[in-house]
């Protein structure tokens, strides 16, 4: 999951020997986009937990889809094995956008494919 910089959010770790609930955490007005923040959780666990600073808001994928506002950040959670999320956004012609996806650069084992259509 990611926050934006100066925002307080909940977070929920998914995996084995995690806490069920949600945490609430803040993210500092001066963090340095892209970094990762610890999560505040109790009790020991394997690894490091994180979230990524992001730059923009934040849209959740529920049901495999979403429609994302640009500039943005989207961000879901594939519950099955062979599921996939479709996003969409509206752009204009002679608009430039970077789209790329993070999933590997944060630890997920998510093979991620990006597909543009007219």
């Amino acid at each position: 999951p990611g926050l934006t910089r100066g925002t307080t959010g909940e977070v929920q770790l998914i995996g084995s020997h995690l806490p069920t609930k949600k945490t609430k955490m803040s993210i500092p007005e001066n963090a340095v986009i892209g970094s990762m923040i610890p999560v505040p959780i109790e009790g020991e666990v394997l690894g490091s937990p994180s979230v990524v600073v992001g730059e923009f808001q934040e849209t959740s994928v529920q049901a495999g889809k979403g429609k994302l506002t640009l500039p943005g950040t989207a961000n879901g959670i594939l519950e099955k094995e062979n599921a996939s999320d479709v996003i969409t956004f509206t752009a204009k012609k002679g608009e430039q956008w970077v789209i790329e996806t993070h999933a590997r650069r944060i630890g997920s084992p998510l093979d991620t494919s990006i597909e543009v259509l007219d």
